[in-house]
């Protein structure tokens, strides 16, 4: 009990519950370059109090170890382990630390940046119900910090909702900070040493892993249960071992299997996808939950974008080879086969009269003849039109080539002259021999050339009617 005097001749005497508590008795202390301002809040380890720096103004967070774990080795180094995880994390999404401080009065601190806003826990009680949109979109931010955390080798293995912080940003009034890595652990190799007995539970019970609940060795498949337990308790307003023993509490954290928060009485609308990922995160077996926080974010985002009616986010597909990164170096083509350039003239003139489909090339039958020109087929075909109905011949009817061999010249009496130098003196094979003229031949060769006929070296080009 203590007195303080209020006025000369009289004394005020006040209860020990008047007193002010060791916390908040190092209120207005100077610590450094800050001036602790408001005592904000007690936890089981420390006090968080407003500070501001002496010289520079501004305002901070201060988490002071408390007095009497200060003097605990053990306790110090955890302490300055969560100042090393949160350092090595770097993530938006995580509480920033500045600074670590044991001095020689004894006093251990952190400096944190200091935040405005509310914790989770306190949203979820103040409003009847976080809307499911709201939910995820929280929760997208828990698991990316988480990720985060996984990837630097630290495992946050209290998560809960009072540990996830909504700060006020220029965006909006729901970004996600997350606190208090007192009992973080490192799985990197060459971390601290262990500051954790194996065999003892560390955790909050409402949150607490099956495996953290044993004792027994932990991951990062840890926070993912109890990352599973918070998004089952904002969904469906309800904790799913809700118990007011915590070792039964943590029992059934070991044993139970929590009911799907789409068959509980009065439960909203719960996506089925939603709810597979709460069941899954809340396995009681480690390998049955999702591996990665990563997994977990992107289904939460597909899920968000479905209940907001945006366009689902496809995963990423890894680009393919584009053409000028495919070598054909090693590619090997089979030889061209020789041909004879002559050759090859003749079939680009072939190409070509079949590509132009209204002229006919004919050839001369030999050096030294006169070539027989398709007009001296004319008057046989005259004779069999005028044969013909009238009506099978319209008086604008289109123009048609016709190869002069089907329009059946005859073959001169003498051999057909051979293609080149090589192919003279055989014998001319038996289908070019000598064949006696028909009338039509005869006809045909003493009718006189068409004028419109254009003689083309030794090929003529013959229009048809």
């Amino acid at each position: 009990m203590g007195a303080i005097p209020l006025h000369d001749d009289d004394s005020v005497y006040l209860d020990d519950a008047d007193e002010p508590s060791p916390a908040q008795s190092l209120v207005g202390r100077e610590f450094g370059n800050y001036r602790l301002l408001q005592l904000l809040g007690e936890g089981g380890m420390g006090w968080i109090y407003l500070a501001h720096h002496l010289r520079i103004g501004r305002r901070v967070a201060i988490k002071m170890l408390r007095p009497e774990l200060a003097c605990d080795p053990v306790a110090v180094r955890r302490f300055f382990a969560e100042a090393r995880a949160v350092n090595r994390i770097d993530h938006e999404n995580i509480v920033e630390i500045h600074d670590f401080v044991h001095n020689e009065h004894g006093y251990t601190y952190l400096v944190l940046e200091f935040l405005v806003g509310r914790d989770l826990l306190t949203l979820a009680e103040s409003e009847s119900g976080v809307p499911l949109a709201r939910t995820v979109d929280i929760m997208v931010q828990v698991a990316r910090a988480l990720a985060a955390a996984h990837d630097a080798g630290v495992v946050h293995r209290d998560l809960k909702p009072e540990n996830i912080f909504l700060t006020e940003t220029a965006e909006g009034d729901d970004f996600v900070k997350l606190l208090d890595f007192g009992i973080a652990k490192l799985l990197c190799a060459g971390s601290s040493p262990r500051l954790t007995r194996a065999g003892t539970a560390v955790g909050t019970p409402n949150y607490i892993s099956p495996e953290q609940a044993l004792g027994a060795e932990v991951d990062h498949r840890a926070d993912i249960y109890s990352f599973g337990l918070i998004l089952y308790e904002l969904t469906t307003g309800r904790r799913p071992f809700a118990s007011a023993d915590v070792v039964e509490t943590v029992a059934k954290q070991v044993t139970e299997v929590p009911a799907r928060p789409r068959d509980l009485d009065g439960a909203r609308d719960i996506p089925p996808a939603l709810d597979d990922l709460i069941m899954q995160c809340v396995a009681k077996r480690a390998a049955e939950r999702p591996q990665c926080m990563e997994e977990v974010e992107a289904r939460l985002r597909t899920i968000g974008a479905v209940l907001a009616g945006g366009p689902v986010e496809m995963p990423a597909i890894e680009p393919g080879p584009s053409l000028a990164d495919v070598s054909f170096a090693a590619v090997a083509l089979p030889p061209l086969p020789h041909i004879a350039p002559r050759r090859l003239a003749i079939g680009a003139a072939a190409l070509l009269a079949i590509g132009l489909g209204g002229f006919t090339i004919a050839r001369g039958i030999e050096k030294g003849q006169p070539a027989a020109h398709a007009s001296e087929a004319a008057p046989a075909r005259a004779a069999a039109t005028a044969a013909a109905p009238a009506a099978a011949a319209p008086a604008a009817a289109p123009q048609r080539m016709v190869p002069r061999r089907l329009q059946g010249p005859p073959l001169s009496a003498a051999p057909r002259r051979m293609r080149s130098a090589r192919d003279k003196g055989r014998t001319p094979p038996p289908h070019l021999a000598a064949a006696p003229a028909t009338a039509t031949a005869a006809a045909a060769a003493s009718a006189p050339a068409p004028a419109d006929a254009r003689p083309v070296g030794r090929y003529d080009i013959i229009p048809v009617y």
